[in-house]
């Protein structure tokens, strides 16, 4: 469990916040007594041979409980109705994070241990009942629907609580709860794309959150589109359009490892959902390389001369300027297996089987594999079981996938 992951939304099980051991009355701060070790434990003596008991006290900083018979407590403590935990080996009061086994719990300022959902810096993630963060894989949270304290929550791939987005169809509010009982869709007409429900509430003038991507949604309701042509080849020889960046539109995501990609926006919810039909059958795929600009790409095509050689940069990375990840709709992947992240490109393409799984189900989405085997010599290069290119066109990727010609020869036979 990375430690630093974001966390949880503003909304607190009852009575979270109330100081359980502050405002009781058996709770003082003081120094004037000093600690002696017993054979059944630690006691807090004074100076008239008195020791602290059934209290808590804090002493130089800390909180501590100490027993009906005077012995400092460890481990797991309830008090008025609220669960604590003290160090095992000095006692004292835990706040913040704490792991415990493979367990992570969050603790108040006040001691008290977190349930549900709380506001703890830029991002969101929920506990359950037990205290315990919602995480599978390697940390990888387990995305979907929870219900804690009597209230549903969303968890996304990402490990966040979702707010104020829907979430297949279903609005999720600021509270970071599912209350609304319409159920919102996509739809197509003559003039495009909008989101709402059949009859009544409709996204319009404004920017909206669905399944983790925001839209851009115009004053009569459509969706904003990009301007560009889905099937425009981009290779050695094929230099990307002038205009394209001010045509293309992206959208920034983050994979569950936190780190930031932009994707063109049909190509990032189709990926989403491909994703999530592999994550159900237990193969788990992460953004790895997306978008890059001309710089970017410059600066990846010297970085790899120097780490791999000339030859190999030449085989594997595309010339500043004539990268299809200029686009916007080119997408590499790495795989998450055994909780290990692979994503070296010899390891990858070892991954026959775990591919043999993947590829098939590329077309439903949209996408096609761009680089295949035994056709470096059409496409300029390597095979790369992990580079995914969107064309917007399900039936067509199906086309060209099942013939398994490359991009090229399509484009050049058109």
């Amino acid at each position: 469990m990375r430690k630093g992951r974001k966390l949880l939304c503003a909304v607190l099980t009852a009575g979270m916040l109330t100081a359980g051991m502050a405002g009781s009355a058996y709770a003082a701060e003081t120094n004037s007594g000093k600690w002696t070790k017993e054979d059944a434990g630690w006691q807090y003596t004074y100076s008239d041979g008195s020791f602290a008991k059934s209290q808590w006290l804090k002493i130089s900083g800390k909180w501590y409980f100490f027993d009906a018979d005077g012995y400092m407590v460890t481990g797991w403590k309830k008090s008025k109705g609220s669960w604590y935990y003290l160090d095992d080996k000095t006692g004292a009061m835990v706040t913040g994070w704490l792991e415990l086994g493979d367990k992570m719990y969050y603790f108040h300022e006040d001691g008290s241990m977190v349930t549900g959902t709380i506001e703890l810096g830029d991002g969101f993630s929920v506990f359950d009942e037990n205290g315990a963060i919602i995480t599978g894989l390697d940390g990888l949270s387990d995305a979907g629907w929870y219900k804690v304290n009597g209230s549903w929550y969303y968890l996304t791939m990402t490990g966040h609580v979702a707010q104020n987005e829907f979430v297949g169809g279903w609005w999720i509010g600021k509270d970071c709860t599912w209350t609304y009982k319409k159920q919102s869709a996509w739809h197509k007409d003559s003039k495009g794309w909008w989101y709402g429900e059949k009859s009544g509430w409709y996204a319009k003038n404004g920017s909206y959150t669905i399944d983790s991507i925001t839209y851009d949604f115009d004053s009569a309701g459509y969706l904003v589109e990009d301007g560009i042509d889905y099937l425009q080849l981009v290779n050695k020889t094929h230099k990307l359009p002038d205009d394209w960046e001010d045509k293309v539109v992206l959208k920034e995501v983050e994979n569950s490892y936190g780190e930031s990609y932009k994707v063109e926006q049909k190509a990032l919810k189709n990926f989403l959902k491909l994703r999530k039909e592999l994550r159900d059958e237990d193969i788990y795929i992460e953004l790895d390389s997306t978008t890059r600009s001309v710089a970017e790409q410059q600066k990846l095509w010297d970085d790899w001369t120097i780490e791999f050689g000339e030859e190999y940069v030449k085989k594997y990375v595309a010339v500043p300027g004539f990268s299809e990840h200029h686009t916007g709709l080119a997408i590499d992947i790495c795989l998450v297996v055994d909780g290990k992240r692979i994503d070296d490109n010899d390891e990858m393409i070892a991954q026959r089987d775990i591919f043999a799984k993947i590829h098939p189900k590329l077309a439903k989405y949209g996408f096609i594999l761009r680089y295949l085997e035994g056709k470096e010599e059409i496409t300029g290069y390597g095979y790369e079981p992990w580079h995914f290119r969107y064309i917007d066109d399900p039936a067509l990727a199906k086309e060209i996938m099942d013939s398994g010609i490359t991009f090229e020869e399509y484009c050049e036979a058109q």
